[in-house]
């Protein structure tokens, strides 16, 4: 009998973990009930079973408050460690080539971000071109104009090195005819320097990309560089031409 008195509290446990399991015991004790006062058994009998049934209803009642009044977790704490290491991925860039691309900028293999249009024209995400023909600057002009230029949410813009224009060239770029090298032209969409007839436009003053870098033989004279069929060149810093920014 000790035995059995043992297990109790185990079944009121296991019965107590789903409502079935406590319409089990309820049904029982009713049962039970009805079997102490209509059924003739002697006394110590009448006693072990009040006594099981009131136990049964004891730890019964009790373990249906504690559920109650715990307040349900849905997340337990591994699944919250799980949830904070998913990072989900940025569906916004895109790889092209030796870039990602988003919207009307470009990051590099060399950690900078360029504009992928020339200052004065847009980028247009439906058609991915750069409409309008750019800006042309006279290069103090260009310096001065991008002190308070601020695109895509970045205020550090500045003008390339010559070293770091020459990075967009890509060698496996040509032109059949000529073998000329040229810049990747679906990052770095050119369609502003070309004339209706699809030739290069070299009178497109904007296409002429200013650098921040003078010659070191005369620093009277800046470097420049045509992506239109690649060509650097250096001169006057009264010349006007575009500016196609970097950052940082």
């Amino acid at each position: 009998m000790n035995n059995a008195l043992e297990s109790i509290p185990t079944i009121i446990e296991t019965a107590a973990k789903n409502p079935f399991g406590i319409m089990a015991l309820t049904i029982l004790g009713i049962f039970g009930i009805a079997y102490l006062f209509f059924r003739r058994s002697s006394d110590n009998i009448k006693i072990w079973v009040f006594g099981s049934l009131f136990l049964l209803f004891i730890g019964s009642f009790l373990i249906v408050l504690q559920k109650i009044a715990t307040p349900k977790n849905n997340t337990d704490s591994h699944s919250e460690s799980i949830i904070q290491e998913i990072k989900p991925a940025n569906p916004e860039w895109q790889i092209l080539g030796r870039f990602q691309v988003k919207e009307g900028i470009a990051k590099d293999n060399h950690g900078l971000m360029w504009m992928r249009c020339i200052v004065g024209s847009e980028w247009n995400s439906e058609r991915n071109i750069c409409l309008g023909k750019g800006n042309s600057y006279e290069w103090l002009q260009a310096n001065q104009a991008i002190k308070s230029f601020e695109y895509a949410g970045y205020k550090d813009w500045r003008l390339p090195t010559i070293t770091e224009l020459k990075t967009l060239i890509e060698k496996n770029i040509r032109e059949t005819d000529n073998n000329t090298l040229f810049i990747n032209r679906v990052v770095f969409p050119m369609e502003n320097c070309k004339t209706i007839s699809g030739r290069w436009d070299w009178s497109n003053n904007a296409c002429w990309i200013w650098s921040s870098t003078a010659s070191v033989q005369n620093t009277q004279k800046i470097y420049f560089i045509y992506f239109g069929g690649i060509k650097v060149d250096m001169g006057s810093p009264y010349l006007n031409n575009g500016i196609r920014l970097v950052r940082p």
